[in-house]
């Protein structure tokens, strides 16, 4: 059958992203399985009134994010719910197909990335979208492009502060550091826009507010992270920075070897998958739903594979181990719910074997770039 060959084809699987994200965002929407869209919405109206849009809901991003979210609240519930789910999944596919070149591989990573989505997405949560800007920053480095992709990695910033992170890609190249003065712009910007509305004291207010949360958090959360295995898992008390410093230490070496090395295309698509895991294993706010941006790091990895190697069944067993195991289980029902719903709800439980397989399949991607980063040979 050649047409197997050459199935899924893209037109398909952006129809089936689309789908999916409207589905995903109207189950969540009927069920209030997550709350995620009316924080939102309720934020943004704060924010115009002028109010402290931290006192009343759990709205824990940047206040320039309740204010890009005002025209949502300018449409009824349900089509903003609808919108805003096919948006986030439709921009997670255009990351993915800019990123890729080759059609194969464009293919094995967009049909890797949705099985992987689907297991953990809440529908309508942003982590889709900024996962989506980021790749799109990384092909625009990729095409000599740093202005913008330091635009784009500002607007993602302002949605969720690790973003930012991937401004190391800069170091890929010295001509990208030209995206360090358009991210900077960007992101100070999309702070102060809200002035021309709500003006300064409101704006002030808001950051003051949103510093408090974060520091709080950063000290006490551990979330679905690398952090949690260590509390949960080993029983161990470190600070959550001392984790973190050890994964960043790593990565950095990582994008040394590659900069320093090979520095080739597949070499730095395999480090940015990366960094999209390193940003769920060692994020203190990692939860079941942030999932989703190791799920297009661990496709984006498996496409960057060269063809020569093949997949052996370890690499197959780890990739669905990671996907799975994360899955909707440990599902808490109530009295009186239905158990499909409350696998839909989640209340689920943390457990640190649940981030296992993700870790081991992280440090194969160090290994396996480690190994392909080898000196050119004159």
């Amino acid at each position: 059958m050649p047409w197997a060959k050459d199935w899924p084809p893209r037109r398909v699987l952006l129809a089936m992203y689309a789908g999916l994200g409207l589905v995903a965002s109207m189950v969540s929407f009927a069920t209030g399985q997550s709350k995620n869209l009316d924080i939102f919405l309720t934020a943004a109206r704060d924010l115009l009134a002028g109010r402290n849009a931290y006192a009343t809901t759990a709205f824990k991003y940047s206040p320039a994010f309740a204010f890009l979210f005002v025209p949502f609240t300018w449409l009824p519930a349900s089509v903003a719910a609808g919108i805003w789910g096919v948006g986030n999944f439709v921009a997670v596919f255009y990351g993915i197909d800019r990123l890729v070149d080759d059609d194969r591989e464009k293919r094995v990573a967009l049909t890797v990335a949705l099985l992987g989505i689907v297991f953990v997405t809440d529908g309508d949560q942003s982590n889709l979208l900024i996962t989506g800007g980021m790749l799109l920053a990384f092909r625009a480095f990729e095409d000599e492009r740093p202005a913008l992709a330091g635009l784009l990695l500002a607007a993602c910033t302002v949605v969720k502060i690790f973003p930012l992170l991937a401004m190391g890609l800069v170091l890929f190249d010295r001509r990208r550091w030209r995206a360090i003065p358009a991210f900077f712009l960007g992101v100070v910007g999309l702070t102060l826009a809200p002035i021309a509305v709500v003006g300064w004291p409101v704006v002030r207010m808001e950051h003051v507010e949103w510093k408090k949360l974060l520091t709080h958090e950063a000290v006490e959360n551990r979330g679905w992270s690398l952090m949690g295995v260590v509390r949960d898992g080993l029983g161990l008390g470190w600070p959550n920075a001392y984790v973190q410093a050890v994964g960043a230490l790593l990565v950095l070496l990582v994008f040394v070897a590659v900069t320093f090395r090979r520095n080739e295309p597949r070499e730095r698509r395999a480090a940015m998958a990366i960094l999209l895991v390193f940003m769920v294993l060692f994020n203190h706010r990692s939860e079941y739903c942030t999932l989703v941006i190791s799920s297009v790091g661990v496709a984006v990895w498996c496409a960057s594979e060269p063809h020569s190697r093949g997949w052996t069944w370890a690499r197959r067993l780890l990739v669905a181990l990671a996907f799975l195991a994360p899955g909707p289980f440990y599902a808490v029902v109530t009295k009186g719910e239905a158990p499909l719903l409350a696998v839909l709800t989640a209340p689920r439980k943390f457990h640190a074997l649940r981030m296992i397989p993700l870790l081991f399949a992280w440090i194969w991607m160090l290994v396996d770039l480690a190994r392909r980063a080898r000196p050119r040979v004159a």
